[in-house]
């Protein structure tokens, strides 16, 4: 029996959503504070370097024995020499549809805002659209605001809209991220100033926006 329950657990997990959540983006995560640099953080350290050529030799040089005017440049390059300290969650923005324009710090100081991720449009399920029309629709009616989020063209956009008879807003951000974010396409995220508060697998969305928030 020990033996099916990692199975059983990966099934679980990729039906529904982790039961262990070790990415940046864990229920309990604040995003805010995850895309933050401490003050006394250490910080990358780079190096200049210069490529300097005399009498058919080329050498690298630095500031500390930059040789004399006999040597001719002939470009200069910078190298890291340690890393410094790197936050969390560096990725997560969030881009209007047709401006393009960055409103990631208003949606992350909002009361509470639903997000509807979706890496491609194009490869979604589309099994419960109307559900989420629906429960769009519920939470629409008590002034929260609801995105739906995605790295797809407008093209592919608007064939969704069309396909799903939907009239949610949408917004842009990288694939890479939204994968990282919630592992169902779609899934829907509740944020509450930049908080992560509930997730939920497109199988098992709330019914209505009474039911996301009965759960706290």
């Amino acid at each position: 029996m020990l033996s099916l329950f990692p199975i059983i657990l990966s099934i679980y997990s990729i039906y529904c959503l982790p039961v262990l959540d070790f990415r940046p983006y864990h229920i309990g995560a604040d995003i805010k504070k995850g895309m933050s640099i401490p003050k006394n953080a250490e910080r990358d350290e780079y190096n200049t370097v210069f490529i300097m050529e005399k009498d058919g030799e080329t050498k690298k040089f630095t500031l500390e024995n930059y040789p004399d005017a006999s040597w001719t440049l002939l470009k200069t390059d910078v190298e890291l020499i340690s890393k410094g300290y790197e936050p969390p969650i560096v990725d997560f923005s969030l881009r209007t549809m047709t401006q393009k324009i960055d409103i990631t710090d208003s949606v992350l100081s909002m009361p509470r805002v639903f997000l509807l991720l979706m890496p491609s449009v194009e490869s979604a399920s589309k099994d419960n659209t109307f559900s989420i029309n629906e429960l769009y629709k519920d939470i629409k009616q008590t002034g929260t605001p609801f995105y739906v989020v995605t790295s797809s063209t407008d093209m592919a956009i608007n064939k969704w809209i069309l396909d799903t008879h939907s009239d949610y807003p949408f917004l842009l951000m990288d694939g890479t991220t939204i994968k990282t974010i919630i592992r169902s396409s779609p899934g829907l995220v509740m944020l509450e100033y930049g908080v992560v508060k509930r997730k939920w697998s497109h199988h098992f969305l709330p019914k209505s926006f009474a039911e996301s928030i009965k759960q706290e």
